[in-house]
């Protein structure tokens, strides 16, 4: 004790860093943060008044010894700022400053991850924030501001917290993900999303209330096989499944009981590019059959159905200049091609060779027409035996080209053959071993 180390400065006050300054000498220690009060602090350039020092004209610069006082409580008055206080406050204002930079200054190295000389992270005059590599950014309208990252491929997180969070406090949307100005993905803060293109999921898609689903539905819905659960209903102004290649989707009828729909072959059944003919019924059955689960012959159900469709469908009309539908037939074209209300096409459903579905036909419940071995409109048929199978009253083949019934005298069961001169024509005069070189077939699943 004794030598002292002074400091000269009257805005300091009087004191001394000396040999008491040793930790040994002091007791009631206490850990305090000064960076915040140090911003707080009023410092401003100023002079003394004349009245109180009137030789001294110097300006300077430092806070009040009041202010300073009220903001740490150091020294013995508000009148005196020792200067190993303001020392010891700048101090710990550099220390804390430092363990405010030293995380961004070992956490961004653009030395090692960058070869140009180009800002890694760069705030420009309009506010903007751009992380990355790059020589200009986009300017916003006066008043926006954004982040824009360039070039970044990838976000790690090595710990159990979130990888990214993004939490909009104001009214605007969550996020907006663009490509070349056009938004493509965007996401309300009311929690709607809009995707522009498609989507596709690995795995499966659950839309359950609260963001929870039941147990029965969460097991019934196999992410393996790209299901879909829905806890509610499903509205929709239509429906079609997938079809395997060379099928189409036929959306279904309620009066033919074919809802939703089905896929059926867009041709009949071919081997090495040549129609398969000469097959029986119970023949083309087991071909169809044989290729997997759920296939099956043409049933008379669908083939109504597909009637029915392709009467709605005006692109099938051959001749606009007549009142109603003329389709195109066997006579009137060499093939067919019909288009569907979803615009698939089905080709030859009419033709050279017609086809069998899957129906036959007791004796005892042949439809009466006025002979036998002939073909008759459907409006001259005298009893239908409660078979389904006329089209609209007012659709004839003599205006429409849709083709005629035909009752064989042969004996014994007859199974179904359809296509002959036009979409609802039918020949009940084949049994269902017989084999033609006119008769082919198409499978539905």
């Amino acid at each position: 004790p004794g030598r002292k180390l002074f400091v000269n400065g009257d805005a300091g006050g009087t004191g001394a860093w000396n040999n008491d300054s040793h930790s040994s000498y002091k007791e009631n220690f206490k850990d305090i943060l000064v960076l915040g009060k140090i911003s707080e602090l009023n410092i401003k350039e100023w002079q003394y008044r004349s009245s109180h020092l009137s030789d001294n004209e110097a300006r300077h610069i430092s806070p009040f010894s009041e202010d300073f006082y009220a903001k740490f409580g150091l020294g013995q008055s508000d009148y005196t700022i020792q200067s190993l206080d303001v020392a010891g406050v700048a101090l710990k204002g550099v220390q804390e400053l430092d363990q405010k930079l030293n995380p961004l200054r070992y956490g961004i190295d653009i030395a090692t991850n960058f070869s140009t000389s180009t800002p890694f992270i760069k705030i420009n005059e309009n506010g903007n924030i751009i992380i990355g590599n790059a020589s200009s950014s986009p300017l916003l309208p006066d008043g926006e501001f954004k982040v824009e990252i360039v070039d970044l491929t990838e976000i790690n997180a090595t710990s159990t917290q979130t990888a990214l969070i993004v939490n909009q406090g104001g009214d605007g949307d969550v996020a907006d993900f663009q490509a070349n100005g056009i938004s493509i993905v965007n996401i309300e803060s009311s929690g709607q999303v809009k995707i522009v293109g498609s989507m596709l999921v690995d795995g499966r898609i659950m839309l359950c209330t609260g963001g929870n689903c039941s147990n029965v539905l969460d097991s019934a819905v196999d992410e393996t096989q790209a299901d879909l659960g829905v806890e509610g209903k499903v509205v929709a102004g239509s429906f079609e499944g997938y079809c395997d290649e060379n099928y189409i989707w036929v959306p279904g009828s309620a009066k033919y009981g074919t809802l939703p729909g089905f896929c059926v072959m867009n041709d009949l059944m071919k081997t090495s590019d040549q129609t398969w003919t000469n097959v029986s019924q119970g023949e083309a059955q087991i071909a169809c059959q044989s290729l997997g689960v759920d296939y099956h012959l043409l049933n008379e159900n669908e083939w109504m159905t597909i009637a029915e469709n392709i009467l709605k469908v005006t692109d099938n009309d051959i001749d606009a200049t007549t009142t109603g539908m003329q389709l195109a037939t066997s006579t009137s074209a060499t093939s067919t091609i019909y288009k569907l209300t979803n615009n698939n096409i089905i080709n030859n459903l009419t033709g050279a060779i017609a086809e069998w579905t899957n129906r036959n036909v007791t004796p005892a419940g042949l439809p009466t027409t006025p002979t036998q071995d002939a073909w008759f409109e459907y409006n001259e048929v005298v009893d239908y035996k409660g078979l389904n199978i006329a089209p609209d009253y007012y659709l004839t083949d003599a205006n429409n080209y849709i083709g005629k019934i035909f009752i064989g005298s042969q004996p014994g069961l007859k199974g179904i053959v359809r296509g002959t001169g036009g979409i609802y024509g039918l020949d009940l005069s084949h049994v269902p071993d017989e084999k033609s070189a006119s008769i082919g077939f198409r499978c539905a699943k």
